[in-house]
């Protein structure tokens, strides 16, 4: 099997690149919208009791949630070439956009000085043998709160780089609050489907709930 080398790489044009780099930050948008609502800001009645009756589906759920957002942001802090190979990131873009070039280099010098790579290089990428053999196995990953609130600040810069590069490439604004919208209204519904759920449980004979 032959493989495709990164001079063999089709170049989009700056507005086609962006447009790709776009939907990354939503779903890394998206994704943080519903970690934060599920489990860092867990305020409503349904899903608390969704982690009281199901805590190991809870967990389940966090880490793939968690596992899933840190790749992609991960994705993004990318070489522009590994092994002969472009990736799709924002150093990438940086060629097409020059005026970014700082933005850049300021999510990056986050991504780096954190906590986060760490847990990528070591717990995402690939299984650490020496870690392994000295720490307990855990579905989670090993996180701090400190780690948390970095990952949200990213996110917060990823978005305002979003809007940067948007304007200075196309002059347009780009609008993304509706998405935080939408899965926080989808976070309510859910939890209110989950509350209704509870109290016709709590209302069935002994013999039914069983």
């Amino acid at each position: 099997m032959t493989s495709t080398s990164n001079f063999e790489t089709p170049q989009p044009a700056a507005e086609n690149l962006l447009a790709i780099i776009n939907k990354e930050i939503i779903g890394i948008q998206l994704l943080w919208e519903a970690l934060d609502g599920l489990f860092f800001k867990l305020s409503g009645e349904g899903l608390a009791v969704l982690e009281s009756n199901a805590p190991l589906f809870f967990r389940l759920m966090q880490t793939a949630f968690m596992e899933s957002l840190l790749i992609r942001m991960s994705r993004l802090m990318d070489k522009k070439v590994d092994r002969n190979f472009e990736n799709l990131c924002l150093a990438k873009l940086v060629d097409k956009v020059p005026a970014i070039a700082d933005d850049v280099e300021a999510v990056q010098k986050i991504w780096k000085d954190s906590g986060l790579k760490t847990a990528r290089d070591k717990y995402l990428s690939h299984n650490d043998l020496a870690r392994s053999l000295k720490e307990e196995h855990t579905l989670n990953i090993p996180l701090e709160p400190a780690d948390i609130a970095v990952l949200g600040t990213l996110v917060d810069h990823l978005r305002k780089l979003r809007k940067c590069a948007n304007l200075k490439l196309t002059n347009k604004a780009y609008i993304d609050q509706h998405l935080d919208a939408k899965v926080r209204y989808e976070l309510d519904v859910m939890d209110k489907l989950l509350v209704g759920g509870e109290q016709f449980f709590k209302l069935l004979p002994d013999h039914e709930q069983a």
